[in-house]
C-alpha cells in the first residue's frame, strides 16, 4: 500500500488526472462484468475503489497545501 501511495505522491497533477480517469473507466467495466456474471474475482471492484480513493486523497491534499500557502501570504 505504501508503494502505491508513494507512486501517486511522485506523480504530476496531469498524470494523477489521467490515472483517475483510467481507474474510473476500469471500475465501470468491472461493475458491468459483475452484473453479467463474467467476473471471477469480485475483490477487484473493492481494490479499484481503494485505488481511486488513494488518487483522490493525493489530489485533495495538494489542493489543501496550495490553499494553505495562499492563505499564509
Amino acid at each position: 500500500m505504501k508503494k502505491k501511495m508513494r507512486e501517486f505522491i511522485e506523480s504530476s497533477d496531469t498524470e494523477l488526472a489521467g490515472k483517475l480517469k483510467e481507474c474510473k473507466t476500469a471500475l465501470y467495466f468491472l461493475k458491468v462484468n459483475a452484473k453479467t456474471g463474467q467476473m471471477e474475482k469480485t475483490a477487484d471492484i473493492r481494490n479499484s475503489k481503494r485505488h481511486i480513493a488513494r488518487i483522490l486523497t493525493e489530489i485533495n491534499s495538494r489542493k489543501a497545501k496550495l490553499e494553505l500557502k495562499e492563505a499564509v501570504k
